[in-house]
């Protein structure tokens, strides 16, 4: 059976609740589900994980990278290269947080810094 029910708001709906979402429910004996509307949802929501590839340009990525392959990963081939793209997403979150955190503020500093530079030429 395929999935066919969508529902839809307009600018007003969005502006009025932003924070809203919808869920469709089990299917029973219709092909059609009911569509459970959530309004005031709340919660962070969960990003997908993205993988940057200016990443791969930081010295230390492949230090990381190699850490979390040259583990052992039991089970057959699927299931050990699936348990280590898992563990090395958590690894990644981690590592891009502490490196490529506060961008924009890094990036400020960092002109506060050449401009006081160029002063004292």
């Amino acid at each position: 059976m395929s999935k066919i029910d969508r529902y839809m708001v307009n600018v007003e709906w969005t502006s009025m609740f932003p924070n809203s979402a919808a869920e469709f429910l089990h299917l029973d004996v219709s092909d059609h589900s009911h569509v459970l509307v959530l309004w005031h949802a709340s919660g962070r929501k969960i990003w997908p994980f993205r993988f940057n590839n200016a990443w791969s340009l930081y010295p230390f990525f492949k230090d990381v990278l190699m850490s979390v392959w040259n583990q052992h990963a039991p089970g057959d081939l699927v299931t050990a290269i699936s348990s280590k793209l898992k563990i090395l997403k958590l690894k990644l979150k981690g590592w891009s947080k502490l490196h490529f955190s506060n961008f924009h503020e890094r990036v400020a500093a960092a002109r506060i810094d050449l401009h006081d530079f160029q002063e004292k030429l």
